[in-house]
């Protein structure tokens, strides 16, 4: 059958617009199939039979249907084109929750050496255990600089004596965002060079800036030191909002909205004055109600229940994710033997 599917699909792209679209859901389609049921493949060709195998994708991967509105057209091969059919689609996800079986795959194929190198690896007894191979050899090194170079700091209360409390609930309180706003152009106006400021989504960001630009005054005393810049969603539109920002930091100082788990917490080098201060604003918490969150974290308590207890619990990886996106931006601040910076943690938990 998936003969037939890859022929189709192969034809299919040769031909129009509409069809070739057609033809790389097809080739999708026949991907998914492929892992789904790659349990029936020669039982030769590994040491497991096919119920075993099969046993293993059952444990590794879940299945979710979603009910989808049709918006419009659309150029993603798996949602309906809106000139066919005015119903709801659905999507079917097929995800691994499990890095292990990805990772007991590569072992397979005769790879010899396998080096995993990170600043954020930290706990390694669930991150091993997670991947369900062995590592013989495990390093964890002091950081580069000293005690001196690096100023933490964590915040309970605003600069009006108020808690500082970034939860969802508080997103929309005037008082409680405004209270935040007063705190942290405070701080950016007293310290040097570039400043980085990280909220917990793109969304909690957008919240925290409408209510600084049109119930406070948090923005204009913000621009007034330290011109502000926010990280786009748009990735092509990236490199120009760092130019920017460059530019503003070496004419006297800039501000660097972002998001953690975005494209500037991740990657990206703000060494000596180009990030003297990193300011995290709430706790990055993943989505709760993202299902592919939901599901992971019942697949942690399912493996524990059956007595994978060196794995996290789905609550223990929840809280964990958040120190990890934490860890992430913070790492910004510090990027050479000689550099140095602030580190402020704006919440009372």
């Amino acid at each position: 059958m998936l003969d037939v599917v890859d022929k189709i699909s192969t034809y299919l792209s040769t031909l129009s617009n509409s069809l070739r679209i057609r033809g790389a859901a097809l080739q999708k389609f026949s991907e998914i199939v492929k892992v789904a049921f790659s349990w029936m493949e020669d039982e030769t060709k590994g040491h497991m039979t096919r119920a075993q195998r099969m046993q293993e994708l059952c444990m590794c991967y879940r299945v979710h249907i979603c009910e989808n509105a049709e918006t419009g057209k659309s150029t993603d091969v798996w949602k309906r084109s809106a000139n066919t059919s005015s119903k709801p689609g659905r999507t079917i996800s097929f995800w691994c929750f499990s890095p292990g079986y990805a990772m007991t795959n590569l072992v397979k194929c005769g790879v010899r050496n396998l080096i995993l190198t990170s600043g954020t690896l930290s706990p390694l007894e669930s991150f091993t255990s997670e991947l369900q191979i062995d590592f013989p050899i495990t390093l964890e090194n002091d950081h580069v600089i000293d005690k001196h170079q690096v100023f933490v700091i964590t915040l309970t209360h605003g600069k009006k004596g108020g808690l500082l409390n970034s939860t969802f609930k508080t997103r929309k309180d005037v008082n409680q965002v405004q209270e935040l706003g007063l705190t942290v152009a405070d701080m950016i106006a007293a310290a040097p060079g570039g400043a980085l400021v990280f909220f917990p989504s793109y969304s909690a960001m957008a919240e925290y800036l409408t209510i600084w630009k049109e119930n406070s005054n948090v923005m204009t005393l913000v621009e007034k030191v330290k011109p502000c810049t926010v990280e786009p969603k748009n990735k092509h539109e990236l490199r120009t909002a760092i130019d920017k920002y460059y530019t503003d930091v070496n004419t006297g100082g800039g501000t660097f909205l972002a998001v953690c788990r975005g494209k500037v917490s991740e990657g990206l080098d703000f060494s000596d004055d180009n990030g003297r201060t990193v300011i995290i604003v709430g706790i990055p918490y993943p989505p709760a109600f993202d299902p592919r969150i939901k599901m992971k974290m019942a697949f942690l308590d399912d493996l524990r229940t059956k007595g994978a207890t060196s794995l996290l619990t789905g609550r223990e990886w929840y809280r964990q994710q958040a120190c990890r996106a934490v860890n992430q931006a913070i790492g910004r601040v510090i990027r050479h033997r000689y550099d140095y910076g602030a580190i402020v943690l704006c919440d009372h938990r």
